[in-house]
């Protein structure tokens, strides 16, 4: 359980700057608004989380999965670093809560 919040907490911190450097380099206003978003909506998970609810694993890999998708079709278009590097973590992200999920059940 520890090591799936930890590496929530780096996930949601990547995903954040990630708005924050796209916004930047590519004045994306949408990418700024779509991370920030999903930023939230992790750190709000993450609060469930130590209040150790079993469905927010569920909510966790739903929000990861809609941000795999958004870096993958990036990554799809342009074949950047980063965004590959995104779609994988949220593939992990995905993977790990499901897993987490299950296993509690």
């Amino acid at each position: 359980m520890r090591s799936v919040t930890f590496f929530f907490i780096i996930y949601s911190i990547l995903v954040l700057l990630g708005g924050i450097m796209s916004f930047w380099h590519g004045d994306r206003i949408l990418s700024l608004y779509f991370e920030i978003m999903g930023s939230v909506f992790l750190f709000i998970c993450l609060y469930f989380l130590q209040k150790r609810k079993k469905n927010v694993h569920i909510f966790i890999a739903t929000i990861s999965t809609i941000l795999f998708v958004y870096y993958g079709y990036f990554f799809y278009i342009r074949l950047g670093f980063f965004e590959g590097i995104m779609a994988a973590i949220s593939a992990f992200i995905i993977f790990a809560n499901l897993n987490e999920y299950f296993k509690i059940s």
